[in-house]
C-alpha cells in the first residue's frame, strides 16, 4: 500500500462519511475565509438552530463552555504528540461542535487543523491550535454574553 492509501486509509477511520475525490479536488483550506471576512457566532442562526428556545440555547451554551477546554486540551495532545490522526479526528469534532453553535471563524480555523491532520502534515499546527484557541475564546464571551441575554 503507498503512502497516499494510507493516508487515505487513517482519514477512513477518523472520518467515515468523508467525500475521498482525488488530491486537489477537496476544499482546499488556503480558500476557506479568513478572520476579516467571517463572524465569530451568527447570533440568528444560533437562534434559529434551538427554534428560538432560550432555555435550549443556555443549556446548549453551558455543555459548550464545559466541554470545550477538554476537546481544545485534547488537540494540544494530539499536536505536541505529532499525532496526525488524532489531530484530524479532534479537530473534526471541534467542527463539528461549533459548526452547531454558528460559528463560520471557529468552524473554518477548526477544519485547517483537521485538513493538516488528514493530509499527515503537522507543520503550523502549533500555530492553528493557538489560532483555535484565541477563536473558542472569543466565541465562549459571545455565547455567554448570548445566553445571559435569555435569563
Amino acid at each position: 500500500m503507498g503512502e497516499r492509501d494510507s493516508r487515505r486509509n487513517r482519514f477512513e477511520d477518523c472520518n467515515p462519511k468523508a467525500d475521498l475525490r482525488p488530491a486537489g479536488a477537496a476544499l482546499s483550506a488556503a480558500s476557506l475565509p479568513g478572520p476579516q471576512e467571517s463572524s465569530v457566532l451568527d447570533r440568528a442562526e444560533l437562534l434559529e438552530r434551538v427554534g428560538g428556545d432560550r432555555e435550549l440555547l443556555a443549556e446548549v451554551v453551558e455543555l459548550f463552555l464545559q466541554d470545550s477546554a477538554k476537546q481544545l486540551c485534547e488537540l494540544k495532545e494530539a499536536v505536541a504528540d505529532g499525532d496526525a490522526l488524532r489531530v484530524c479526528r479532534t479537530a473534526h469534532t471541534i467542527k463539528g461542535t461549533v459548526s452547531n453553535l454558528a460559528s463560520p471563524l471557529a468552524v473554518a480555523t477548526a477544519l485547517r487543523l483537521e485538513e493538516m491532520g488528514r493530509g499527515g502534515n503537522l507543520a503550523g499546527a502549533a500555530e492553528g491550535l493557538a489560532a483555535l484557541e484565541r477563536v473558542i475564546e472569543q466565541l465562549k464571551e459571545a455565547l455567554t454574553a448570548v445566553a445571559s441575554q435569555t435569563r
